[in-house]
Parts: C-alpha cells; structure tokens; sequence
C-alpha cells in the first residue's frame, strides 16, 4: 500500500484584473503537475492592489457558481487531484479573500482569510469565531486552532479535534 502523496505549490505572477488570461496560464501549469495536493497562489486568478471596493465587486465570484470555481473543479477531475485556490469571494453582499478547496471535481470547502492586514492578529479560529472553522454548510468541522502566536516568518498553533 502506497501512503506518498504529492503536494505541489505552483507560483506565478497574476496579471491583476486579468482573470481570463490568469486562468489560462495557471490550466496549463495545471496540465504539467502530477496528480495529488496542488496548492495555487492567493488571489491566483485576479492578483493584487485593489484599489476601489468596485474592483473588488466586479472581479469577485460565488463558491460553486464562478468561473474559477467551475474551472478549477473540472480541472481536478481531469487530474484526478485536489486543488487549492486563493480567490476574492462574494457571498451574499459581502467580500472576502477566501481559498477554494476542489477535489476530483467536487467542491469541498472555503476557507476564509483571518489574518488580515487592518485586522490585526486573530489567537483562535474555532466554531465560534468570527472568521469560523464551520464546514461549508455551516455544519460544525470539529476542528479548532488555538494559541496562534503573532504573524511572522515563523508561527505556531495548536489543532485539536
């Protein structure tokens, strides 16, 4: 029995605003990997430095509807991988800097940011938390992070289930 999985980062510069063309590029780094964990940048399919909060409307998607999402899901059954993807997300009337989870063409979660910039640093992330570690369908994960030390190069936490 073969436990090895592949875990492949795939880094790149997005061409902001682009989304067709950043698309494009990462299908074909896609195309090159071997099947198993791919992790893709943040913000990979719409790149940085917003500066307007319409930017951020119109280059947003919904999980499970958008272009990316749609994408990235067919891609990873095509594969027969598990794909992770930084994205602006909108859900609701509301914007987050999320990434996607898709797996042999099923789509498996969202994981909202909860260390932002202007937000300062957050020390759990758990059922209750504001970001929260509830699964998509805000059923409970279980799952919680606790004593996250400040942001840096090196950081640590504690996971418990």
């Amino acid at each position: 029995m073969n436990n090895r999985v592949t875990l492949s980062y795939i880094q790149f510069n997005p061409e902001f605003g682009n989304v067709d063309k950043n698309l494009i590029i990462v299908s074909k780094l896609l195309s090159k990997v071997k099947p198993g964990i791919i992790v893709l940048p943040e913000l990979m399919n719409t790149g940085y430095n917003f500066k307007s909060k319409r930017e951020v409307h119109d280059l947003s998607e919904s999980f499970k509807t958008g272009k990316t999402s749609l994408l990235l899901s067919k891609i990873s059954s095509d594969i027969n991988s598990t794909i992770v993807a930084g994205f602006v997300e909108k859900s609701k009337n509301n914007y987050y800097n999320s990434a996607m989870i898709v797996s042999k063409g099923k789509f498996i979660g969202v994981y909202r940011k909860t260390h932002l910039f202007y937000n300062g640093n957050s020390a759990t992330f758990d059922n209750d938390s504001t970001p929260n570690s509830r699964l998509y369908n805000n059923t409970s994960s279980g799952i919680s992070v606790t004593s996250i030390s400040a942001a840096g190069d090196n950081m640590t936490l504690t996971i418990s289930k």
